[in-house]
């Protein structure tokens, strides 16, 4: 069964954050990969996504494997933006890998981003895993006379 989706997202994905969240997380980037995988053949059982054709099904710049799916997260460069493109029926696995609406992902590249951002500032920090599963950043920035304060930053990320 085929069932596409288009990321969305307030604001477009930058390409180095993903190539960065992939590394972190143990996907494999494929640079200039034109192909993802996906069922390969559209049945045609549920709407495409707005303003996605079928000719465009399985096309892209780069894709990602992630590790136990058979199916890849296709990316689609549109000017600075990159569309995110994947099937999400449960035989290719990326409906719990990413999420059914890559809302996982979503989580997961605002994370990469905060620890981009710590880097870039000079700001240390250190990641925890909750109880629960989720998974926190706990920024250090320059505190009172003591040395460092802690100022957490928590995504509520949990899966």
């Amino acid at each position: 069964m085929s069932h596409m989706k288009r990321m969305k997202t307030k604001s477009s994905f930058e390409l180095s954050v993903i190539k960065r969240l992939c590394a972190d997380e143990g996907w494999k980037f494929m640079e200039n990969q034109k192909t993802y995988k996906w069922f390969g053949r559209w049945m045609g059982d549920s709407p495409l996504p707005e303003g996605m054709t079928v000719e465009e099904i399985g096309h892209c710049n780069h894709a990602i494997q992630v590790p136990g799916c058979s199916y890849e997260i296709g990316l689609v460069e549109m000017g600075d933006k990159v569309d995110i493109r994947f099937d999400f029926w449960h035989s290719g696995g990326l409906d719990k890998a990413i999420g059914v609406e890559g809302q996982i992902f979503r989580k997961l590249y605002s994370f990469t981003k905060a620890k981009i951002a710590c880097e870039y500032h000079g700001k240390a920090y250190q990641e925890e895993t909750l109880e629960n599963g989720a998974r926190k950043l706990v920024v250090f920035t320059s505190g009172g006379g003591d040395g460092f304060g802690e100022n957490p930053i928590e995504g509520g990320m949990n899966w």
